[in-house]
């Protein structure tokens, strides 16, 4: 007896199939015994596993404004070579190597999932405005993960938080001491010329 196997492109682990033989004879001594045979169905995916789709990951807009309050977000996007066959699942990852800090500057989703018959998934992930005088920052997400897939190479979505307060001019000060008094005579120049307040103490 042979079995054959059904051919697919799914990533779906092997399967154990019992294949039952039921026994007949018109032999008085015929104890009735039933076979059942296990048939190991191997998922070539496992073994070759550049049958699942490639995965790439990226920000459909790269840069956004802070803002000084509440929130916006910005559309992280995972996307394949071809369309999936199963469901794949990107997980995701902050690298903290990125002058931007999950938690207080962005949020980002845990995960992506691209449903059989797509080739692509997306989610958001959300800026959050603030006051704070700072340079720009970047939001970086790498892969953590794929079921289902292989990464492209090594993915990382960055994305540019642009800062939107005045930042303070720079300030030359210069000072000269004249002979036999104790008077200062101090020069400071503000380049360029920036409306931002600034304080100056001098004791």
């Amino acid at each position: 007896m042979f079995v054959a196997a059904i051919q697919d492109n799914a990533s779906d682990g092997d399967t154990v199939v019992n294949v039952n033989l039921t026994t007949s004879s018109t032999d008085s001594t015929w104890n009735r015994l039933n076979l059942r045979v296990p048939v190991t169905v191997i998922d070539q995916s496992q073994t070759f596993p550049n049958s699942d789709p490639y995965v790439t990951l990226g920000f459909d807009n790269g840069t956004i404004t802070e803002g000084n309050a509440g929130t916006q977000t910005r559309t992280l996007r995972a996307t394949l070579d071809t369309v999936a066959t199963s469901t794949v699942t990107i997980n995701l990852t902050d690298n903290a190597t990125c002058s931007a800090s999950n938690g207080s500057d962005f949020t980002y989703p845990a995960s992506i999932t691209i449903p059989a018959g797509q080739s692509e998934g997306a989610d958001n992930v959300t800026i959050n405005g603030d006051t704070n005088t700072e340079e720009n920052e970047i939001a970086c997400i790498d892969v953590a993960s794929i079921t289902n897939g292989i990464e492209d190479g090594t993915q990382q979505a960055r994305l540019t938080i642009r800062n939107d307060e005045p930042v303070p001019p720079p300030t030359n000060l210069t000072g000269t001491t004249p002979a036999n008094t104790q008077q200062v005579n101090l020069t400071w120049t503000v380049s360029p010329e920036s409306l931002f307040p600034f304080n100056h103490v001098i004791y």
